[in-house]
Formats: structure tokens, sequence, C-alpha cells
């Protein structure tokens, strides 16, 4: 017969056979005639005792209100299955302060007995976190409490009124209104404004008695029950956003001593320094620093903050007119206008621009004629000059580098002129610069009024001679060129000489040479001719000598590498003996026996290893008998060899 099992709620779970154990719960049903139903049913009363305790796996099959108890180290606390999902059940402990709850967990409660007050543990904190009731013990409300004040046309407000032993000191609203004290009675609260409202603040929201803000608040609305934005601190540094007007004549001053004012007098504006001297002004100009000075107002001087610094004016932005009795000044640019006064003093800087003006003398004649570069005028303290069409007699020496035209006559007591005009030297006419026709160039060639020189050497640069002799003069180290012509025979690279006699001609070793000969037979044999046969034969012995001669020669090369033909080579002829350039060419093969076998072995009275035997003859080698004939030649290989360095040089193969 089945058992019906139903729920506390009286609807059924399972129907339970004969026989049959249900797994559908996280509790093994045991139906009847089940065999060995104890160790089921014992196993059932563990878990409901120990509320299916297991570290962070729920059971698996729940029931609503069923209990877990989670055995993991951060949630070892029950919870219950809601239908849906398991909720985690609070753990109170009951103690008071001194004897707080040891090892809690993240959302174990405590019940503080001693202040009655309710706690939650916080993990990221590790601190208990009151719950409530904000209160202190032995004193009257102190806590910030929600509550509704209603104003006085009967409309409720939401506000947050904050207690201090049992006192209200301030209110949190979000509204402005009068409360009615007769519906919501708060002392000294008549007036709420949006914000935090201190006790016995009025409608303009100055507050009497003592209730303060004790600290520094961001911003002040009033000060002293004027708006904070009509006041400056005079102790602080203040930055003067706005515009401020200062609508008194006597203006302000500054400084400790009011040293600087700032004043007017009727419509004249001043500014003073009431205890010095000096009035400084200035602006941040480049390299300026921490002293901004640019103009100093020193006693009764205006003045520049140091010497050489300040312009007056610009190129683009100038003066009109400046007035003054002395002006101390460089004048760089231009100077435009009347000078009426006298220039006293030295002028040391040169007068550079463009200079348009004339200089003119009072009955408006030119004295300096600028556009032609003129002097007009004696100049009276001009020692060295001339006139330009007078008589001018010179004393002392003068030298004239560039090209004079003097049109006046000029006398000169004594000087050597270098000149293209006729002039009179000592009452004597003298031209320079005329060209010498026939004439001896020696001592007569000296002037009688300069009998004194001594003749030296004679030295020209270049001479044109022609129908003229050269006699007991020896010609060196100069060239004669092409197209110069002796006895009326041409010399030159192009138009050689065939016939040229010279009756004294030596060389440079001494020798005398009557003839030049180029007809190639040399027929004379003596060391007057040039060239002579003996330096034919040295140029023909010295020519053969250096003409290169080839080796060649073949070699058998079984075996040998370049270093071994190189070698061999060395040995029939020596580099050291021959001309850098001479190649040596090697042609080299072998012959060997080719009857099976790469070579065969030399009989003679023992078997040893060979080429084979000349002429051939049968060897019996193993249990064969074969010819050792030599009937093959191996390829021929080409070596190239050449003289460098006085050594061979291999350079390939040919």
């Amino acid at each position: 017969m089945a058992y019906q099992i139903d729920k506390t709620d009286g609807t059924t779970l399972v129907q339970l056979l004969d026989g049959v154990v249900d797994t559908s719960t996280d509790l093994k049903l045991v139906g009847r005639n089940v065999s060995g139903y104890g160790d089921a049913q014992n196993e059932n009363f563990v878990r409901l005792l120990e509320n299916f305790a297991k570290a962070d796996t729920p059971p698996g099959k729940p029931l609503i209100g069923q209990l877990w108890f989670d055995k993991n180290a951060d949630k070892m606390r029950p919870s219950v299955f809601d239908g849906v999902r398991w909720r985690n059940m609070g753990i109170v402990d009951v103690a008071p302060v001194t004897q707080q709850p040891s090892a809690p967990k993240e959302g174990d409660m405590w019940w503080d007995t001693t202040n009655n007050k309710l706690y939650g543990w916080t993990n990221d904190g590790a601190a208990w976190l009151l719950i409530g009731p904000e209160s202190v013990t032995g004193f009257g409300k102190t806590k910030w409490e929600t509550d509704v004040l209603t104003d006085t046309g009967g409309t409720d407000h939401a506000v947050v009124i904050g207690y201090s032993d049992g006192v209200a000191q301030a209110v949190m609203s979000t509204d402005t209104f009068t409360n009615d004290q007769a519906v919501t009675p708060l002392t000294d609260f008549d007036h709420i404004g949006v914000g935090i409202n201190m006790k016995g603040t009025n409608s303009d929201g100055v507050t009497s008695g003592t209730s303060r803000f004790f600290g520094t608040a961001t911003d002040a609305d009033r000060l002293g029950g004027r708006l904070a934005s009509t006041w400056a601190n005079r102790n602080d540094n203040e930055e003067i956003t706005g515009s401020w007007a200062f609508k008194n004549d006597n203006g302000f001053t500054v400084g400790v001593d009011d040293e600087l004012k700032v004043s007017i007098d009727t419509t004249i504006a001043q500014i003073w320094n009431q205890s010095g001297t000096v009035l400084k002004l200035g602006v941040n100009y480049a390299g300026s620093g921490a002293d901004k000075t640019l103009i100093q107002l020193i006693d009764k001087n205006i003045l520049p903050y140091a010497a050489n610094e300040v312009n007056l004016g610009s190129p683009s932005f100038y003066f009109r007119s400046i007035y003054a009795d002395d002006v101390y000044a460089n004048v760089i640019g231009q100077l435009v206008g009347n000078v009426t006064g006298n220039v006293t003093g030295s002028v040391t800087g040169n007068t550079v621009g463009n200079n348009q003006g004339n200089v003119v003398d009072p009955t408006n004649n030119v004295v300096v004629d600028v556009a032609n570069k003129e002097f007009h005028g004696t100049a009276d303290l001009v020692v060295d000059g001339m006139y330009l069409s007078n008589n001018q007699t010179v004393t002392g020496t003068k030298t004239f580098a560039g090209s004079q035209v003097f049109t006046g006559g000029i006398t000169v007591n004594t000087a050597a002129l270098t000149s293209n005009a006729a002039v009179t030297v000592n009452n004597t006419l003298q031209a320079d610069n005329v060209l010498l026709s026939k004439g001896v160039i020696g001592r007569t060639a000296i002037p009688a009024q300069d009998a004194s020189r001594n003749l030296t050497s004679l030295i020209i640069d270049s001479v044109t001679i022609r129908t003229s002799d050269i006699e007991d003069a020896n010609i060196s180290a100069g060239n004669i060129h092409n197209g110069t012509t002796l006895n009326g025979v041409s010399i030159g690279p192009t138009q050689p000489a065939t016939l040229v006699r010279f009756d004294n001609l030596r060389d440079n070793l001494g020798t005398n040479i009557t003839k030049l000969s180029r007809d190639g037979t040399f027929g004379e044999n003596s060391d007057s001719i040039l060239p002579t046969q003996k330096a034919i034969k040295t140029y023909v012995d010295n020519a053969i000598a250096n003409v290169s001669q080839d080796v060649e020669f073949f070699l058998d090369t079984k075996d040998m590498t370049v270093a071994d033909v190189k070698g061999q080579l060395e040995r029939l002829a020596p580099p050291g003996n021959l001309p850098a350039g001479t190649n040596a060419r090697i042609l080299g093969s072998y012959y060997y026996a080719n009857h099976g076998g790469a070579f065969f072995q030399k009989y003679t009275t023992a078997i040893r290893t060979g080429i084979g035997y000349i002429g051939g003859r049968s060897v019996t080698v193993g249990a064969g008998t074969s010819t050792d004939l030599l009937n093959k030649k191996s390829s021929t290989t080409g070596y190239l060899f050449r003289v460098v360095s006085n050594d061979w040089t291999y350079i390939g193969t040919i």
C-alpha cells in the first residue's frame, strides 16, 4: 500500500510506493517494505540536526522554509529558502559594551545592553556600525530627526531637525516658509529658509542669540546684515575683480606712512611721493625681472632707469616739438627743422644719412654743393691741398697713385715724377713713359743730374728685340718661344729648325756643341754631335733589357697543388731576375694505366703500389692476371703566374 506524503500547507509532496526510496528532496523518504531502511532514516535525522551544513554549496532540492548552514569561514550563518533563493538569517548577540562579540562576520548584529543600541558588523571597515537609536545615555535627545512642520497657510513641509541634549539647534529644509507655532511648535524657529537654519534666525538671515556656524563656510551671503559681496577685508590680500570708484577728490594713499598719494585738485589729477624725492614708473618689459622701473622722477629730473636704455619716441610714434634750453644727445637719423641757436661743443660722430640740402652763406651763395659733392670757396686751414686751375708749388715729396691731370703749371724743386703729362723739373721739360728706340743701356744712360747713381744689375721682365745684336752674353734659364726666328729659321714645337748654326753653344755639362742633326744617320761619332751614337746605343741597350720574355714549360702535376706548381716555377725561373709583368704559362697533366683500376701494383722483388711498368707487362693481382701498361692521359690544366713585386703571383687557370 503506497504512502501519501503531504507538506505542512496540506499539499501533496509525493506518493511513496512500497519498496521505494524517494530522493526528490534533500531527505530520503522510505516506502513500506524497504530493506535496510534504518541507514537512510538515521541520515535524515542527522541532516535535520545540522541544518544541511555544507560549505559554499547549498542543498540542491530545497523546499520553502528549509534551513541551510553555510560552513564557509566568511558566511557561517544559517540561510532559509524562500522558494526562489537562499536568504541569510541574522545572528544577534546580546552583550554589554565591555563584552563585544568576538570573531564577528559581515551582517552579524549586536545589541549593546549598556547604551541600548543596535549595531551591525561591516567587513570593509572592520567595525560595528550603529543602526540605532541615535541617543546619548544620560542626556536628552541628541540626533538628527525627520519631522513635519506646518506653515501659517496650513501646508506641511518635510524637515530634518538637529537636536542636542533635547534642544533643537538647526533645521534643514528644501522650502522657505513661516512655521505655525500653534500647530507645530518649535522654539526659536519661526522662519525657515532653504538650507540649514540656525536657532533664532529671522527672515533676513540674521541669527540672534549664541547659535552660530563654528568653522569655515565656503560662502557667506551676508555680513552684519549686508551682502558679503559689498565687503573687502582690509587685513588680507584682496583681488578686486570689479570696478572700484573713489568718489572723492582726496583720493587714496598707499604705504605705512601714506607715502604715495593719488588725488584730484579741481580737474588736475595728481600722483605724489609725499615722503621722498623718487617716483618710479614701469612696465613688464623684456628682461625687466622683479624691478619693472622704466622712468624715474628724481628731484626735478626725469631720468631713464639706466643709461642708454630708454627711447624718447620711435620712428613710428614721435613727438611733434621738443622745447629745451640745452640738449645733450647722440643723434641717429634725420634732423629736420631750423636751428636758430649756436651748436656748441665737439662733434665726434659721423653725419650719416641722405643730406639733400646745400650749405649756403647769408647772401645765398652755395658753399657746399651736396648733389655734386663740391666745395665752393677758400679753405683757410688746408695746408697740403691744391687749387683746381691755379699754379702750385710742391716743396715736399708727393706720390700720386692714381691718374692726375694738372691744367696749370707745376714747379717741382726736387722730385722723381711719374706722369703722362709734360712737367717742368728745375726748369727742364721732361717726358715720362716714352718709348726707347736705338740707344745704349748702361752707365751712359744715367742722366747728368743724377750722376751719383750706381749701375748694378738690369732686370727686365719682358723685352722684345728687333733687328739688334746680343753680344758677349750668356743666355740661360730662359725659354725660346714658338715663332722666334734665329738667322731666318723658325724654332718651336710646330716649326722645327732644320739647320741652326752657332759659333758657340754649350750644354749644362760644359760640352761644346757645333751641330744639331735630325737626319737619323748620325754619320759622325763625336762628343760634339748631339745626340751621339753612344747615347743611341745606351737607349737601345736599356730598351732591349726591359723587353719581357714569357716563361713556358710542361709539368707532370700528379698530386700537386698550386703552391707546389709555384715552387717548381721559382726553382726554374727566380722572379727576382725577371722584369715585373713577366708571365709564366705552365701545362700540367700525367699518364696512368686504365685497366679496371686507377693504378696498378708495380712488381719487382716485391709487390708495391705504383703507376705501372714502362712498356707494360703481365701482372698477377690476387687470383687474376692483367697488364700494367700506361695507356691513359689525364686532362691538361694550364696555370698562369705573373711577376708582381719580385714574386710569382697566381693569376688563374688557362
